[in-house]
C-alpha cells in the first residue's frame, strides 16, 4: 500500500487547485485520479468504482453469518456491522480522493460523491475515519454464549440461587459481567427479581388432604358459599417488614423455591372477625392481652370469642331465610385447625351451642375468603397518615377501616370460591394465587 503522503501528493498536484465545477459534467473525477502506486511498480488500470448497492449487499451478507435464531439477535447490531464493513470496502484509491477532495480541495461532501459515484454516506464516513480503517474492538458476546446459559440453568435447578443478587449470581456462575448486563440477559428470557410471596408450608398429606377436599366440594354452588360463616383471626404488626426478592418468571410465583416462610415477632394488635356472604360481624373483636392472656387459648375463646360468634350465626340465620332457598338457610362456620379451635373443650362448646362446623384441610389459608379481608385491612391502614405507631392507634385503624368494607366488597371475595377450588384441583393440591 503506498504511503499516505505519496498519495496526497499526487492528489494535490492534480486537484489542489480545482472547483467542484471545473470539470465537465460529463468528466467523472475517479477517472482522472492518478493511480497512488509507487514508481517501481508498473501502472495497471484503476479498479472497477462499486456502487451503492453492491457495498450494502456485499457488507450484509459478510455481517451476516449463519446464526441461531433467538431474541438475542440484534437488528441495529448488524446494520452497524455492515456500515463497517461497507466502508472498509472501498478502494484505497477512493478513500485517498475523498481525504484529498475534502480535506484540501474544500470540496463539499455532495460534489465528492457525485463526481467520484459514492453513496454520501460512505463520503461522509469516510471523511471522518482514519485513511485506514481500524477494526473495531467489540466486547465479548455473552448473550447468546453457553456461558450466560449457566444462569437460568443455576436459577432453575437451586432455591438459593434465586435469592441471590445478580452480582452475586454471577460470580457463583464463574461468569465475569456486570449486574446491568446480567440484568438485560435474564430479562430478554423473562427472569426478573420479584418480591417473594409468604405461603404455609404443604407436605404431601396435606395436599392430598386438599386435594380431596376440593374434589368434594368442586359442584357447590356460590349460594353454598354464601351460606357459611367464614371466621380467622390474624395479626396487624405495628411497623415495617422486611421483603425478600427472588429471580423467577412471571408465573413462577407459587414455585416452591420462590417462597418464603412467614413467622415474626413483632408488636401487634391480634384481631378475630366473621363475614357471610354480604354480611360481617359487628364490632370484630381485638384480643386483649393483658386482661384475656398473650395467646386465644381454648378457655378464651369460649369466653370472648364463641358468644359473639353464636350471636352473629343466629342472625345470619334469620338473614339466610330470606335470600337462600329452603335447604341452604342453615348456616354453616367454617374454622381452621388452631388449637383453641380443635380442642375438646371447644368442641364441645360449639356443639351445645348448635353451631354447624365446615371440614377443613390443614394448610389452607388461601381457601378462605377472609384472609383476603385481612389483606385489605391491612394495605389500607398502611396508607394512614400518620402511620399508627401504638396499640391504640392500631386498633381505631382496625375498626375504622373495618367499618368501611362495604357488601359488594364482601360478595367478590366470597364468590371467588369456586375458582379456588378448581386451582387446587389443577395444581393437584398445590398453592392457589390467592
Amino acid at each position: 500500500m503506498e504511503p499516505l503522503s505519496s498519495s496526497f501528493s499526487s492528489l494535490i498536484h492534480v486537484y489542489g487547485s480545482l472547483s467542484p465545477t471545473s470539470l465537465p459534467p460529463s468528466t467523472s473525477l475517479s477517472d482522472s485520479i492518478p493511480d497512488a502506486q509507487p514508481p517501481s511498480v508498473p501502472r495497471s488500470s484503476p479498479p472497477p468504482l462499486v456502487t451503492l448497492s453492491q457495498i450494502e449487499q456485499q457488507a450484509v451478507t459478510a455481517a451476516s453469518p449463519p446464526r441461531e435464531t433467538s431474541s438475542e439477535a440484534s437488528t441495529g447490531h448488524t446494520h452497524s456491522q455492515a456500515r463497517a464493513r461497507a466502508r472498509a470496502m472501498v478502494p484505497y484509491k477512493i478513500r485517498c480522493a475523498i481525504k484529498a477532495l475534502r480535506g484540501y480541495a474544500s470540496w463539499s461532501l455532495s460534489h465528492i460523491s457525485a463526481r467520484l459515484e459514492t453513496p454520501y454516506r460512505t463520503v461522509y464516513d469516510v471523511s471522518k475515519e482514519p485513511l485506514t480503517p481500524r477494526p473495531r474492538r467489540m466486547g465479548t458476546k455473552l448473550y447468546g454464549s453457553p456461558v450466560m446459559r449457566r444462569l437460568i440453568e443455576e436459577i432453575e435447578a437451586s432455591p438459593t440461587a434465586r435469592r441471590l443478587n445478580l452480582t452475586a449470581l454471577a460470580h457463583r456462575c464463574d461468569i465475569t459481567a456486570s449486574n446491568s448486563t446480567v440484568s438485560r440477559y435474564l430479562s430478554r428470557h423473562g427472569y426478573h427479581r420479584y418480591k417473594a410471596a409468604q405461603k404455609p408450608f404443604i407436605n404431601e398429606t396435606q395436599r392430598l388432604a386438599r386435594l380431596e377436599w376440593a374434589l368434594e366440594h368442586r359442584d357447590w354452588s356460590i349460594d353454598d358459599w354464601r351460606r357459611v360463616i367464614w371466621t380467622d383471626e390474624s395479626a396487624f404488626h405495628i411497623g415495617g417488614q422486611q421483603n425478600v426478592y427472588v429471580t423467577r418468571l412471571r408465573d413462577q410465583r407459587l414455585n416452591s423455591s420462590c417462597l418464603v416462610p412467614r413467622f415474626s415477632k413483632k408488636p401487634h394488635v391480634m384481631i378475630w372477625g366473621a363475614i357471610c356472604g354480604g354480611y360481617k360481624a359487628w364490632p370484630p373483636i381485638i384480643w386483649d392481652r393483658k386482661a384475656w392472656g398473650k395467646t386465644i387459648n381454648s378457655d378464651g375463646f369460649c369466653t370472648h370469642i364463641l358468644p359473639v360468634l353464636k350471636e352473629f350465626n343466629d342472625d345470619m340465620g334469620v338473614e339466610l331465610t330470606y335470600s337462600l332457598p329452603p335447604d341452604l338457610q342453615k348456616p354453616i362456620v367454617m374454622m381452621d385447625g388452631a388449637p383453641c379451635h380443635t380442642a375438646v373443650n371447644t368442641k364441645l362448646k360449639l356443639a351445645e351451642a348448635g353451631i354447624e362446623l365446615l371440614p377443613w384441610p390443614a394448610s389452607s389459608p388461601d381457601l378462605n375468603p377472609i384472609e383476603n379481608l385481612w389483606s385489605i385491612l391491612k394495605e389500607r391502614i398502611a396508607r394512614h397518615l400518620p402511620r399508627p405507631s401504638t396499640h391504640e392507634a392500631m386498633k381505631e385503624a382496625i375498626l375504622e377501616e373495618w367499618d368501611h368494607i362495604s357488601e359488594q366488597e364482601l360478595e367478590r371475595i366470597v364468590d371467588s370460591l369456586p375458582n379456588r377450588i378448581q386451582q387446587v384441583i389443577e395444581n393437584h393440591g398445590g398453592h392457589t394465587r390467592w
